[in-house]
C-alpha cells in the first residue's frame, strides 16, 4: 500500500521508499528531512536523538549532485534557523507545522542548533556512492582490510587496451594464418577488445541465447579440431572442384520445366540468376552462400520434391556433395571455438588486470563497490557493520532508481533490520525514470527493494509545469495504464503491474505561455502523412524511411521555433506583466549526436543559434579536438604531407575549396605552409604548446573565421582555448613532443566512452536554444521542450547484442548473440526503458511540448515501425496502423497537431550587444618588459609576453653532442639513437623509475619489463628493450662522485619545478660571474644578451640528500661523446658542458635550491655550507665516466640571490 508522504510526520526510523515522480519536490523533502533530523524531531517518528551532519549519510550518484544537495540542505538549515528567530515573513507549511512543534522557549537553542549545522555542512556526509565506498573502506581499513597507499585510477580504459594488445600478441600472433583467420572475426586488438569488453562488466551476466558462455579454451588448443575440420571441407570442395556442373544445371533445368520441385522453394523466376551462381562458382575460391548450399543439396532437392514426382528427382554428384558440404557447415567447430576465444581472451584480460592493478597499487570504482561488498559479507563483516552502523545511524540513498545489485546488497546488509535497532534507511528515487542500464542501473534491484521496504510513500503535487501540461502526461501514460494489458510501462507480470503509474496533481505556475493572446496547448505534434508529402513515402506503403523522417521534422521543428520566436506576441503573462519568449527558453531533446546534428543544422539554416549539450560533454570528444590532434600530429611529424592535408581538410580548419586546391597545385603555397609547419614545430619545442598553438591560431585566422560562422562562434574558440590550456598544463609533466601527443590522443579515447574535462559553460550559452540529449536532461527543466524524433528506436535482428532481464537467471544479462526468442526478450527491454526515456523527455517541460511523429519504415517490412516504439506503444499503435490511424489515436488526447511553418529568425530579432565607446588613454602605455624566462631563454635570448619556459627546452635540439669518429658497440646504450627524442625518453624513464622507488625497483620484473617495452615500442625501439634495462640496472648501481648510489639515496624528489623572482637582471652581467666563478681559464660561447625580468622558472632533474648529509642537484645529460665510455674523459665532459653553457644550468637550480632550503632548513642561514652542496652532471650514456661535479662557491650563490632580488650586483 503506497501512502502520501508528509514531511512532518514522516517515521525517520526503519527502511523506508519514497517515490518521487518529476518535479514533485524530492530535493526539498530530502532538505525537510535533513532538518528534522539535526533537531532530533519526531518523538517516536524521529531518532532517538538528534543527530550532525557527519551522521547523516546521504548517497547520490554524481559529483555534481553532491555539491547541490550539499548547497539546497545548506540553505534550508539557514531558512530554519530565519524561522526559528522570528525573521522568516512567510513560511511554508513545513516550516509553519515545524515551529508549531517547538515551544518559544525552545526557538533560541533550535536555530542556534540548525545554524551550527549549516556551517557544518562542508563536513556533511554527502557521497557519491563510489566516494562513500572509499571512505569507508580507508577510514575502516583494519576491519576492511584496505591497503593505505592505493592510488584511484578514474578511467581504465587504456589499461585494459595494453593488456587486449598483450593477449594478442601472446595468443593470436603465433596461430598459423588459416586457423587465426577461422577463429578470430576481429581484424585488430581494438576490435577484439570491443567484443570482450561486455565480458567484463560488472553486475551483468553475459550469455550466448541465454545459455552460458562456453568455457575457454586457449586459441592454440583449437589448433588441431579446426584444421581437421578444415581439411575435411577443403576435401570436398576439391571434389566439387572437379565435378560437371554443367551436367548438374541440365538436371535442375529439367526439374524446374517439368515442375518436379516445390514452386514455393524454388521459384521459376529465382532460377536464371542462381543457376548462373552456381555456374560461376569457384569452390577452391569464393564461398557460396550456407542457403545456396543448403537449397541445392542433395537431402533438401529430395525433400521438396512433389509427391506425385518422386522418382523424378534430380539426382548428382555435384548434389550429393553439397550434401556432404551442408553437414559440415553445420558440424561446423567455428562457431564455438570463436566463442570460447573470445571468453578466453576476456578471462585472461580480467586474470591480468586485477594482478597488475594489485602489483602497481591501483584501484578503481568498481573495486571500491565490490570490496566494500565482500567484506561486509564475510567473516569480517559484522564489525565494519556495527561500525558504519554507529558512524551513519541514518542513510538518505537519492536516486535510488539507478541503483544496481551490488548497492543495494551494501545497504541492506547495513540497514537490513534498520526498524528493531532505531536506523534508518529511507530510498529516493523514482523508477519511471531509470534510464541507466547503459551504466549497469537495473530496475529489477530497485523494484526487489522496494518490496523488502517496511513502508512506501509518494510525493503527489507537481510543482515543476502547469496544469494542463501535468493533466497532458498523466492522461497519455494513465490511458496506456488502464488499457493495455501490460501496462504503460510494460511490466504487468503474471497480473501484477510491477510499475504502475499513478497521476500526480499540479501545483500550477503563475505565469501563462500565450502565441498572439491565446494560451498554447501543452501537447502539440507534427505528423507526416500521405499525399502529404508524397514525395516522401516509400513504395505507396504509405511508410517514410528514417533518413527522410530526421529530415523533415527537423524542419518542421525549426519552422516552428523560428516562428515562435519571430512572434512579438509570444511569450509569459504573468498578471499584467509580460515577458517575450526567448531562444533561451526552448528546448530540443534527441538521443544521439546524430539527431543533433540534424536539428542543429537546419536551425543554422533558419538564422538560429543553439547549443548542445550531451552525456559525454567532454571537450576532448568535441569537433575541436578532432582539429586540435590532427593539426599536432601534423605539428610533430612535418615531413608527412599527407598528416598535413588531413589537418587542412576538416571542416573547422575553415579552407574554402579554392584555398585547398591553390595549395595543392601551386608549389611556392604548399612550401609556404610546411615551411610554417616545421616553425610551429620549433616553436613548440622551444616555447611550448600554448606558444605554439597561439600563432597557428593567428596565422590560420581561425578566430575571426569562426566568430563570422554562427555553427561554430565563441563555442569553438573557447574550446580550442580550453583545449590549449589543458595541453600546457599536462606539458608540465610530459616533456616530450610525443608524449604529450599520446596523451592528447589517450584523452579523446577516454572522452569517447563518457569521461574526459567538461566543456566550460559560456553566459552566451545561456541566450542559446539547447540541443540536450534526453539522458542528459534527466533532473533538468525548460519552458519549452521539443521532442522530433521521438519516434526513433533501434532496431534488434537475430545475432546482434542486447541487454534484459533474464527469468531464467533471476538477474540482467548481456546477451553476446542474440535468437529469436531472446531477440523477443531483449526488444521489450528495450522498449521499457524507451517508454522511461520518453516520461523523462516529456515531463522536463514547465508549459509546453512539441512531438514530431509519422509512420517509419523498418528495412523491408511493409510494417509501422513507429508501433515498436514508446509512443507507439502508449498510443496503442499497431504494426498496420496507417498515418491516419495515428491521428485518430491522438484525438482523445486532445493534442494540437501542426502543420509546417515557413519562417526564418526576424530582423528585428536578431539584437546585437551596444558597443560601447573605445578608451581613451591619457598617456602612453609603460612597458615593463615583464616576462617568464627558462635556462633556454639565456642560451637564445629573447625577451617578452610570449616566452614561456619549456620543461626541457635546455636539451631538446642538442643531444647530438659531439661528432665522433668509429662506431659503437650494437646492443650498447652508446648504439642508442641519438636526438631530442631518445633523450626525452632515457629521461622519462629515469623519472619514472624513481616515482616506483629506486631501492626496490627491478627493471627486469614483469610489470617494469612491460611498462619499459611499451615506452620503447611508441618510438618504434622495442628491439633495444633488454639495452635499457640493463642500461637503467647500471644507472641504479653506479657510484656517485659524492657517495652512495642513487639506490641508496635517502631523500630524493624527482621534476622539482622552481619560480625565482628576477628584477631587471642583465644576462651579460650575470655570464661574467658565473665564468669568473667556474673554470675561469675555459673558454666558452658567451650567453645572448638581453634582461631578465619578471620570473626564472625551471625543472631539476633530480634533487637529492648525498651521503655526506648535504642536498645536491643532478642533472642528466644524453648528449652523445663517442661510441664508447673512454670517449667520456673529463675534458671532453667539461667541454661539452661549457660548449652548451650547463654550467649556468647548475648555478640556477643550485639558487633555487638555496632559496627552498633557506624557507625550509631550521638553521641554514648560519651554516649554509652544511647543508647546500653542488651540482653533479651526469652525461647518462656513460654512467660512471660520464659524471662530473661543480662546487659551486657559496660566495657566488648569495651574490646572485641578492642580485636577483635587488637588480645589481651584490
Amino acid at each position: 500500500m503506497t501512502k502520501k508522504l508528509c514531511p512532518i510526520t514522516f517515521p525517520l526510523h526503519g527502511k523506508r521508499l519514497i517515490e518521487a515522480s518529476a518535479g514533485t519536490g524530492k530535493t526539498y523533502t530530502l532538505a525537510a528531512l535533513f532538518v528534522r533530523l539535526i533537531l532530533g524531531h519526531g518523538g517516536a517518528n524521529g531518532q532517538p536523538q538528534a543527530l550532525t551532519p557527519p551522521q547523516i549519510l546521504v548517497v547520490t550518484f554524481t559529483n555534481a549532485a553532491t555539491a547541490e544537495l550539499r548547497q539546497r540542505i545548506r540553505d534550508r538549515l539557514i531558512e530554519a534557523a530565519q524561522l526559528f528567530r522570528g525573521e522568516l515573513s512567510q513560511p511554508d507549511p513545513f516550516f509553519s507545522a515545524l515551529l508549531a512543534d517547538y515551544p518559544p522557549a525552545d526557538h533560541p537553542r533550535c536555530a542556534t542548533t540548525l545554524e551550527l549545522a549549516a556551517e557544518w555542512m562542508d563536513e556533511a556526509a554527502i557521497f557519491t556512492i563510489h566516494g562513500w565506498c572509499q571512505r569507508m573502506l580507508t577510514e575502516h581499513a583494519f576491519d576492511s582490510g584496505a591497503a593505505f597507499d592505493e592510488t584511484l585510477e578514474q578511467q581504465s580504459d587504456e589499461r585494459l587496451m595494453q593488456i587486449c594488445r598483450d593477449y594478442w600478441r601472446h595468443f593470436l600472433y603465433p596461430l598459423p594464418p588459416t586457423l587465426l583467420q577461422a577463429v578470430n572475426p576481429w581484424q585488430s586488438p581494438e576490435a577484439l577488445f570491443e567484443a570482450v569488453e561486455p565480458l567484463l562488466e560488472r553486475g551483468v551476466l553475459p550469455v550466448i541465447g541465454e545459455e552460458l558462455l562456453p568455457e575457454p579454451c586457449a586459441p592454440q588448443a583449437l589448433q588441431q579440431p579446426v584444421e581437421q575440420w578444415q581439411a575435411a571441407q577443403q576435401a570436398v570442395l576439391q571434389q566439387l572442384a572437379e565435378v560437371d556442373k554443367a551436367d548438374a544445371m541440365a538436371k535442375l533445368d529439367c526439374a524446374m520445366e517439368k515442375g518436379v520441385l516445390n514452386g514455393n522453394s524454388f521459384r521459376v523466376k529465382d532460377w536464371p540468376q542462381q543457376r548462373q551462381q552456381l555456374l560461376d562458382w569457384q569452390p577452391l575460391q569464393q564461398i557460396l552462400p550456407s542457403k545456396m548450399v543448403e537449397k541445392y543439396c542433395q537431402q533438401n532437392l529430395t525433400d521438396k520434391t512433389k509427391k506425385a514426382k518422386q522418382q523424378e528427382t534430380p539426382t548428382h554428384r555435384l548434389f550429393e556433395l553439397l550434401d556432404d558440404l551442408y553437414q559440415l557447415e553445420q558440424g561446423s567447430p567455428l562457431p564455438q571455438a570463436t566463442q570460447q576465444l573470445r571468453v578466453h581472451a576476456a578471462r585472461w584480460i580480467e586474470a591480468q588486470f586485477i594482478q597488475r592493478k594489485t602489483a602497481e597499487r591501483v584501484l578503481t570504482f568498481n573495486d571500491m563497490l565490490t570490496r566494500l561488498q565482500q567484506v561486509l559479507l564475510d567473516e569480517r563483516g559484522e564489525r565494519l557493520v556495527e561500525g558504519i552502523r554507529q558512524q551513519f545511524p541514518v542513510a538518505l540513498i537519492d536516486e535510488f532508481q539507478d541503483t544496481d545489485q551490488i548497492q543495494w546488497q551494501i545497504f541492506n546488509r547495513i540497514y537490513g533490520h534498520a526498524a528493531q535497532q532505531q536506523l534508518a534507511l529511507i530510498l529516493v528515487g523514482d523508477p519511471k525514470q531509470a534510464i541507466y542500464s547503459f551504466r549497469g542501473a537495473d530496475i529489477y534491484t530497485y523494484l526487489s527493494a522496494r518490496e523488502q521496504a517496511d513502508a512506501h510513500y509518494h510525493l503527489e503535487t507537481n510543482y515543476r509545469s502547469t496544469d494542463p501540461m501535468v493533466t497532458a502526461v498523466n492522461q497519455l501514460f494513465d490511458q496506456a495504464d488502464q488499457t493495455q494489458a501490460d501496462g504503460a510501462f510494460r511490466f504487468v507480470q503474471a497480473g501484477q503491474n510491477r510499475l504502475p503509474f499513478e497521476p500526480v496533481k499540479a501545483n500550477g505556475r503563475r505565469e501563462q505561455l500565450c502565441y498572439r493572446g491565446q494560451p498554447l496547448a501543452p501537447l502539440n505534434y507534427w505528423l507526416i502523412d500521405t499525399p502529404y508529402p508524397a514525395d516522401r513515402e516509400v513504395k505507396g506503403s504509405g511508410l517514410i524511411n528514417k533518413a527522410d523522417y530526421q529530415q523533415l521534422l527537423a524542419d518542421y521543428c525549426s519552422g516552428e521555433i523560428a516562428a515562435l520566436l519571430s512572434e512579438p506576441q509570444c511569450g509569459f503573462y504573468q498578471g499584467e506583466s509580460f515577458t517575450r519568449l526567448q531562444a533561451g527558453d526552448m528546448a530540443i531533446l534527441v538521443r544521439d549526436r546524430n539527431e543533433a546534428n540534424a536539428i542543429r543544422q537546419a536551425l543554422q539554416q533558419r538564422g538560429l543559434r543553439s547549443v548542445y549539450l550531451s552525456e559525454r560533454n567532454s571537450v576532448f570528444d568535441s569537433d575541436e579536438a578532432e582539429l586540435l590532434q590532427s593539426w599536432l600530429q601534423a605539428c610533430h611529424n612535418p615531413d608527412e604531407e599527407s598528416l598535413l592535408r588531413l589537418a587542412l581538410m576538416l571542416p573547422l580548419s575553415m579552407r574554402s575549396d579554392v584555398e585547398l586546391l591553390r595549395l595543392t597545385q601551386e608549389e611556392q603555397a604548399w612550401e609556404a605552409m610546411t615551411e610554417a609547419l616545421r616553425g610551429w614545430q620549433q616553436l613548440w619545442q622551444n616555447q611550448g604548446v600554448l606558444a605554439m598553438l597561439r600563432h597557428w591560431l593567428h596565422y590560420m585566422a581561425l578566430p575571426q573565421r569562426w566568430l563570422a560562422e554562427p555553427r561554430y562562434g565563441e563555442r569553438s574558440l573557447t574550446n580550442l582555448l580550453h583545449l590549449a590550456e589543458l595541453l600546457q598544463q599536462e606539458s608540465q609533466m610530459r616533456r616530450s613532443l610525443t608524449g604529450l601527443l599520446r596523451w592528447f590522443e589517450e584523452q579523446r579515447q577516454q572522452a569517447s566512452g563518457g569521461e574526459g574535462e567538461q566543456q566550460l559553460r559560456l553566459e552566451s550559452d545561456a541566450a542559446l536554444i539547447k540541443v540536450v540529449t534526453i539522458h542528459k536532461s534527466k533532473g533538468l527543466e525548460y519552458p519549452l521542450v521539443f521532442l522530433p524524433f521521438i519516434c526513433n528506436s533501434r532496431i534488434l535482428k537475430k545475432g546482434d547484442s542486447g541487454r534484459y532481464y533474464s527469468d531464467r537467471w533471476q538477474q540482467s544479462v548481456y546477451d553476446i548473440e542474440l535468437t529469436d526468442a531472446t531477440k523477443t526478450v531483449a526488444l521489450l527491454a528495450q522498449q521499457q526503458e524507451d517508454i522511461r526515456l520518453l516520461y523523462v523527455a516529456l515531463t522536463r517541460a514547465r508549459h509546453a511540448c512539441w512531438l514530431g511523429l509519422a509512420p517509419l519504415l523498418s528495412g523491408t517490412s511493409p510494417k509501422n515501425h513507429t508501433a515498436q516504439s514508446a509512443i507507439g506503444h502508449l498510443l496503442q499503435l499497431k504494426p498496420q496502423s496507417t498515418a491516419a490511424e495515428m491521428a485518430q489515436a491522438c484525438q482523445p488526447l486532445n493534442w494540437q497537431r501542426l502543420r509546417p511553418k515557413d519562417a526564418t529568425l526576424s530582423e528585428a530579432l536578431e539584437t546585437e550587444t551596444p558597443t560601447g565607446a573605445a578608451l581613451t588613454l591619457t598617456q602612453p602605455i609603460r612597458r615593463s618588459n615583464w616576462w617568464i624566462a627558462s635556462y633556454s631563454a639565456l642560451q637564445h635570448g629573447g625577451s617578452g609576453g610570449d616566452e614561456l619556459a619549456d620543461r626541457r627546452s635546455d636539451e631538446l635540439g642538442s643531444e647530438m653532442g659531439q661528432k665522433s669518429s668509429g662506431q659503437p658497440k650494437l646492443d650498447t646504450i652508446h648504439a642508442f639513437a641519438k636526438g631530442a627524442k631518445p633523450g626525452s625518453l632515457l629521461h622519462d624513464l629515469l623519472e619514472w623509475s624513481q616515482r616506483q622507488g629506486w631501492a626496490t625497483f627491478d627493471p627486469y620484473s614483469d610489470a617494469n619489463h612491460a611498462v619499459i617495452e611499451q615506452r620503447l615500442r611508441d618510438h618504434g625501439w622495442e628491439k633495444q628493450t633488454p639495452v635499457i634495462q640493463q642500461w637503467l640496472q647500471q644507472m641504479l648501481q653506479t657510484p656517485l662522485q659524492r657517495g652512495g648510489t642513487l639506490a641508496t639515496l635517502p631523500q630524493s624528489i624527482a621534476e622539482m619545478e622552481f619560480w625565482l623572482e628576477v628584477k631587471q637582471v642583465e644576462v651579460s652581467q650575470l655570464d661574467q660571474m658565473i665564468t669568473q666563478a667556474i673554470w675561469p681559464e675555459l673558454a666558452r660561447p658567451a650567453l645572448k644578451p638581453t634582461q631578465l625580468n619578471g620570473m626564472l622558472k625551471g625543472f631539476i632533474d633530480l634533487t637529492y640528500l648525498a651521503a655526506d648529509g648535504r642536498y645536491r642537484v643532478a642533472d642528466y645529460k644524453s648528449n652523445w661523446l663517442g661510441p664508447d665510455e673512454t670517449y667520456y674523459t673529463t675534458d671532453a665532459v667539461k667541454q661539452a658542458l661549457l660548449h652548451h653553457r650547463y654550467e649556468v644550468q647548475a648555478v640556477l637550480y643550485l639558487l633555487a635550491l638555496h632559496r627552498l632550503l633557506t624557507q625550509r632548513q631550521p638553521g641554514y642561514l648560519d651554516e649554509p655550507q652544511r647543508y647546500l652542496g653542488g651540482a653533479l652532471y651526469w652525461f647518462i650514456r656513460a654512467p660512471e665516466a660520464g659524471q662530473i661535479q661543480l662546487d659551486i662557491p657559496l660566495t657566488l650563490i648569495t651574490a646572485l640571490d641578492q642580485m636577483f632580488q635587488q637588480g645589481r650586483a651584490a
